[in-house]
C-alpha cells in the first residue's frame, strides 16, 4: 500500500508542468570571453596533484564571464534569483530592465572540468516567490554553451 502511494507521487510530480523558458527575444546575453594569467599557487604548499604539464597552472589560460540584461519584463516577474549547479544563490535582486547581471564563470578548464560552476538558472519570480519563467546556461564537458537548450558557441 505505501509502495503504490509512494510510486503516483511520483508519478504525480513527473506530470506537473516545469517552468517556461524566458523567450531569446526578451533578454541579451553578453560573453565576455578574456584570456587571463592564472594566480600563482603559493611556494611553500605542496601539491601531490598536480602533473608537471598541467594546463590549469601555466600562461594566460581563457576566461569567461556573462552579462545578462533583461529587454521586456511581465507584470508578474518581480524578483530575479541565479541559482548555480552547486546549489548556491548567486543573485537575488528585484527584477528590472537597467539592472545588469553578472555571471563570473571562472577559467573555461575549470568549468568543463567541473572544478568551478558549470550551470546557472536565473528564476524570474512573482511578488509571491513563484517561478513565472526561466534561463538556464550551462556549460557541457565539450565546451558546448547552452542556453535554454539552444547552441550559442563553443569554448
Amino acid at each position: 500500500m505505501i509502495k503504490a502511494l509512494l510510486v503516483l507521487c511520483v508519478m504525480a510530480m513527473g506530470w506537473q508542468d516545469s517552468i517556461p523558458f524566458k523567450a531569446a527575444d526578451e533578454n541579451e546575453l553578453v560573453i565576455d570571453y578574456k584570456f587571463k594569467d592564472r594566480p600563482s599557487t603559493d611556494q611553500y604548499k605542496a601539491d601531490f596533484e598536480a602533473k608537471e604539464n598541467d594546463k590549469r597552472t601555466t600562461g594566460p589560460l581563457p576566461y569567461l564571464k556573462l552579462q545578462l540584461k533583461m529587454l521586456k519584463l511581465s507584470s508578474d516577474e518581480v524578483k530575479v534569483k541565479v541559482v548555480n549547479s552547486n546549489g548556491n544563490l548567486v543573485y537575488n535582486r528585484k527584477a528590472t530592465l537597467e539592472s545588469v547581471i553578472k555571471l563570473d564563470l571562472g577559467f573555461i578548464d575549470d568549468v568543463k572540468d567541473r572544478l568551478a560552476p558549470h550551470e546557472f538558472t536565473l528564476l524570474l519570480n512573482s511578488e509571491s516567490k513563484a517561478a513565472i519563467s526561466q534561463i538556464h546556461m550551462v556549460v557541457m564537458e565539450d565546451g558546448t554553451f547552452l542556453v535554454n537548450n539552444e547552441k550559442k558557441g563553443k569554448f
